[in-house]
């Protein structure tokens, strides 16, 4: 038999087809099987679509700027001097015989109150003799005087000219004025020793406090010698330490109007724990510079400081050499903004909600600065958001949200936790996680179809 018949060929090409078709033919249908379905994958599984990111607002606590009329006020410290003290000092000498119980140190005397007596004795003695030399000086004149009318009928009765010199003598001038002289004399001595014996009686010469005495009943003292040391009681002064930049708050008295000082109040208890105080006036201001700080010194005067007065009673008392607290009350500001110095930022800034509720940091020039709050002008306009809560890093535009206001359109769909630092939210992730896991679901259910 020929092996090439076509009974011989057949079953060859049919081998030959057949590798043909599983070496060539089946790979590229599974190959095209496989395109088909990577791209019907492809086109059919899921999409991840874009989150809208989220805009984080700060949440702030705000107040509404509002105008009025504010009285401005100087604080400062002082201390209290005496308005008015004196060494009392005897003006003439001998035995100190009277010693009021008030002369000690403490001791309160009333003006013209008695304080202390010397021995009169010698000063009387002394008047009696003077006034006997007065009254034979006022005889001596009588009988001068009668001389002269029994010289002037004389020189009549003779009826000569003379000249004036002549004529004054003929007519006992002279002799006239020597008594007259002679009396007058006598009355002045006279008058000083009723003064003398007078100033053996010593006086209080205002209302007054003993600070200190030098005498004891008993003492010899001479002319000009010590006797106590006195305080007026009717005002003490506080001398305050003022900044020179503040002097032109407060009101100062002059001679047409000296009662239009400002009033003051002085806290005598410095660390401001007690509302008690003391009201008193600004009267003068010092000349000179207070020689620690080179402030200003204002003298301000405080009336019945230690409390005699019934309508002071129970009020704080000022002592001498204290160190006191005082509150000057200065001009009036119309249409100002009271700042609390809390809300006074950096740099001499303040926080501001914008119309679109962002922050806006704004300098700013207060027309008075006090201690606890300044006053603001030009500024700020009435009805202005002042930010009063504290933002850890604030910058300019970034966005608030003002506690009581509902979300805004940009939290929408942002629901998240705070993170450790309670200010930035964290992103939730099971949302993302889930859409994940129905995209892989369903890409496995394509593969087994």
């Amino acid at each position: 038999m020929n092996s090439n018949s076509p009974e011989t060929e057949r079953p060859v090409r049919k081998g030959r087809l057949r590798i043909v078709f599983f070496s060539v033919i089946v790979p590229l249908v599974i190959l095209a099987g496989g395109v088909f379905v990577a791209m019907h994958f492809m086109k059919t599984s899921p999409k991840a679509v874009p989150r809208q990111k989220p805009v984080f607002e700060t949440l702030v606590q705000v107040e509404t700027i509002s105008f009025s009329s504010e009285q401005t006020i100087v604080r400062g410290m002082g201390s209290v001097v005496p308005a008015r003290e004196v060494d009392l000092k005897s003006r003439v000498g001998g035995d100190v015989v009277y010693l009021s119980e008030e002369v000690v140190p403490g001791g309160v005397l009333a003006e013209g109150e008695i304080v202390l007596k010397i021995d009169p004795a010698n000063y009387q003695f002394k008047v009696s003799q003077l006034e006997s030399e007065v009254a034979r000086a006022e005889a001596d004149l009588l009988m001068e005087m009668g001389n002269q009318r029994v010289a002037r009928k004389e020189f009549e009765l003779l009826g000569e000219d003379a000249l004036d010199e002549e004529k004054a003598l003929m007519l006992r001038s002279p002799q006239l004025r020597q008594k007259e002289a002679a009396l007058k004399s006598n009355r002045s001595k006279l008058d000083e020793a009723d003064l003398e014996l007078e100033r053996t009686t010593l006086k209080a010469p205002f209302d007054s406090v003993i600070r200190s005495k030098s005498v004891e009943l008993g003492s010899r003292v001479s002319e000009s010698t010590p006797v106590a040391h006195l305080i007026g009681t009717d005002s003490f002064w506080v001398q305050v330490a003022v900044p020179v930049d503040k002097l032109d708050w407060i009101k100062f008295p002059d001679k047409k109007n000296p009662d239009q000082g400002s009033t003051v109040r002085i806290f005598t208890k410095t660390s401001g724990g007690s509302d008690d105080f003391r009201s008193g006036r600004v009267i003068r201001l010092a000349a000179d510079l207070e020689e620690g700080g080179r402030m200003a010194k204002v003298i301000v005067a405080v009336k019945d400081p230690l409390c005699l007065q019934p309508e002071n009673q129970g009020q704080p008392i000022l002592f001498i050499g204290a160190y006191v607290r005082v509150e000057i009350d200065g001009k009036t500001l119309e249409d100002v903004y009271p700042l609390n110095r809390a809300n006074l930022r950096d740099n001499n800034t303040i926080w501001l909600l914008s119309s679109d509720s962002t922050l806006e940091i704004r300098s700013v020039e207060p027309v008075f600065k006090g201690p606890s709050a300044v006053l603001l002008k030009d500024e700020v306009v009435p009805g202005e958001k002042l930010i009063i809560s504290n933002i850890a890093t604030p910058v300019a535009g970034m966005k608030v949200r003002p506690e009581g206001q509902k979300d805004g359109p940009g939290m929408k769909g942002a629901k998240s936790k705070k993170g450790a630092s309670g200010s930035a939210p964290a992103i939730d992730a099971a949302d993302a996680y889930q859409n994940n896991r129905d995209g892989q679901k369903e890409t496995n259910d394509h593969a087994r179809q």
